[in-house]
């Protein structure tokens, strides 16, 4: 775990990334174990005291929380805009808030009525490393397609929302999947911190040095996720490693967000999956 390293920045876990569905499989509930407790060291759980079904071993337990709802966000005047921003425009993303139509508290009930019975479809949830969890997708196979996985199989309470396509969506400073580094940069004011690309925590920002996106950060649950194209072959800017965006090798590439996500709460219903020849995910029999 990177802080019990002395790293400074822990890795968020993601849902949102290709790769992560492809070929590691982990005993789910040890696997929900270490997923709380790198969340924890993200900022982003609470310190109450963990339930039944989290399982954490070994140096994990001192770090790990439960699942809840995100932390303490902005300001309370940042906060006040970006709730303005959203009631008046409600394709807004709000970082701890309102993901577009999802509310932190929708039930698929209440998905079900937003956005009409034509507009969403139940299905699995990728949340990475082989797992799967109850799930569903707003304005499937669209421009806005959101994905969203709920707390369990009940369907009772969202846990967490994503944002893959180049669609509506933004957030009340304009970020928006498609924008690119420069424009990100740009609209920061300041340099950003990154992970380094090529692997499954990849481009994920992780710093935004005081700039005025800061608040993204702010144990809100909401992650930012960059890809860039052509792939990136320079070791410096790959793996496990901080990788700043004045970094003059990231000029040689096109590197844009690829990823939104609102993450409220941990998924306990996950489950053994894997990709079908068509492309969709299937649960693994007898896992």
């Amino acid at each position: 775990m990177d802080a019990l390293l002395g790293r400074a920045h822990p890795r968020p876990r993601l849902i949102a990334l290709p790769a992560v569905i492809r070929g590691r499989r982990r005993d789910a509930s040890v696997w929900r174990g270490r997923r709380s407790a790198l969340l924890a060291l993200a900022g982003v759980l609470s310190c109450a005291p963990a339930p039944a079904d989290e399982v954490v071993t070994g140096d994990e337990a001192s770090a790990a929380s439960p699942p809840a709802e995100a932390g303490a966000a902005p300001t309370p005047a940042e906060a006040e805009v970006a709730s303005t921003a959203a009631r008046a425009d409600p394709d807004i993303v709000v970082p701890g808030g309102a993901f577009g139509p999802v509310s932190p508290h929708a039930s698929e009930a209440d998905i079900l009525a937003a956005v009409g019975t034509g507009q969403y479809e139940p299905r699995l949830a990728e949340l990475g490393e082989g797992m799967c969890a109850p799930g569903g997708v707003l304005f499937p196979d669209s421009p806005d397609e959101i994905s969203v996985a709920f707390v369990d199989s009940t369907r009772a309470l969202v846990a967490e929302a994503v944002a893959r396509r180049e669609g509506r969506w933004r957030t009340a400073e304009g970020v928006r999947v498609g924008t690119t580094l420069a424009e990100l940069r740009a609209l920061n004011g300041a340099p950003l911190t990154l992970t380094g690309f090529n692997w499954d925590r990849g481009g994920v920002v992780l710093d935004y040095h005081g700039g005025a996106l800061a608040h993204y950060r702010d144990g809100t649950g909401f992650f930012v996720v960059l890809h860039a194209r052509p792939h990136v072959q320079e070791r410096e800017l790959v793996g496990d490693r901080d990788v700043s965006s004045d970094e003059p090798a990231l000029g040689r590439y096109d590197v844009r967000v690829s990823v939104l996500e609102s993450f409220w709460r941990v998924s306990r219903d996950s489950f053994d999956c894997e990709l079908t020849e068509d492309g969709s995910l299937s649960r693994i029999k007898g896992r």
